[in-house]
């Protein structure tokens, strides 16, 4: 990678939009970034040169983490959160495109079918954004562990400081509850409980930094409700007493969200449903520590680690 910052930007597309063509012969070409996901040490260079702020989202299998980063995505591009955020660029536009594919009519799919999060992977995400409001860039990483990865470390203390020290460098832990098993009343205490014990267990093992907040987002809002609109059950509501009667040391620290990326049912809840407040919560925090030398170093052979474990 450049030492450089290189991604397309806001400016970049301005000034070929405005770019004259002198002839049919003469004609500007703008090269864009084509990465798939950045590690942790590629991220330096954006880092070093703008405000960049570093969220790690956390969630089981099919909670709908990786749905979440790509239609955020995805309604940047569409011009959804426009009277807000513009998009201004991205590193890693190839790897958004692979995951958008599967949220288009062009993928033939009925619903959305989104690919899983691979086991082992660390590769962070990155879009960059204009703060309309303060006429300010800010670069936002992203970087979202398989459910797999997240099961394998609970109430494991040692795991998840020499696999998961990437944790620290957050500015916030967005922690995914799966709406659909929220909605039932066979599994809701146990998806909730399961990520009461993964909290406790990253907080034990000193991963949650002193400015970090921890975002509880249920998604698949769509689920909860019914046609009017209302909670079906009361439960959801209660979620974030009962995360602090176990981790009263998280008081004051916790946003908590209602979200629908990608509804089956849109005539309740829109697409994109409470990820504009996402946004907005994640945008108001402070810089994310810095990845660090150790940190990187660490992370190149996190997935040898992992693969390890899961033998």
């Amino acid at each position: 990678m450049d030492e450089a910052y290189s991604g397309i930007t806001l400016e970049d597309q301005e000034n070929t939009s405005a770019a004259s063509v002198n002839d049919d012969d003469n004609f500007q070409m703008v090269s864009l970034p084509m990465n798939e996901e950045l590690m942790p040490e590629d991220t330096y260079p954006i880092t070093a040169s703008e405000e960049s702020k570093f969220f790690v989202i956390i969630g089981g299998t099919g909670s709908g983490k990786t749905t979440l980063i790509t239609s955020m995505y995805h309604l940047f591009l569409t011009g959804e959160y426009k009277e807000k955020f513009m998009f201004a660029g991205s590193q890693t536009l190839s790897a958004f495109e692979s995951r958008a594919f599967y949220l288009r009519t062009s993928s033939q799919n009925s619903c959305v079918n989104m690919r899983r999060t691979p086991v082992g992977s660390v590769g962070i995400l990155h879009i960059r954004v204009k703060i309309k409001q303060r006429n300010e860039f800010t670069n936002l990483l992203f970087s979202d562990f398989s459910g797999e990865d997240i099961s394998s470390i609970v109430a494991n203390v040692d795991a998840v400081k020499e696999d998961f020290d990437i944790v620290k460098s957050a500015s916030h832990l967005v922690v995914l509850l799966d709406g659909e098993k929220i909605a039932s009343g066979r599994y809701k205490l146990s998806e909730l409980q399961k990520m009461i014990q993964i909290l406790r267990t990253f907080w034990d093992g000193g991963l949650i930094n002193n400015t970090a907040k921890v975002i509880i987002a249920v998604s698949k809002y769509d689920l909860l409700i019914d046609d009017t609109g209302n909670l079906r059950d009361p439960f959801p509501s209660s979620i974030v007493e009962r995360i602090l009667e176990q981790l009263p040391e998280l008081e004051g620290r916790i946003d908590f969200h209602y979200i629908a990326s990608m509804p089956t049912e849109t005539t309740v809840v829109i697409a994109g449903y409470g990820t504009d407040q996402l946004l907005e919560s994640l945008l108001d925090s402070p810089n994310s520590i810095p990845l660090t030398s150790d940190t990187t170093d660490n992370l190149k052979s996190q997935f040898n680690m992992w693969k390890g474990r899961l033998a």
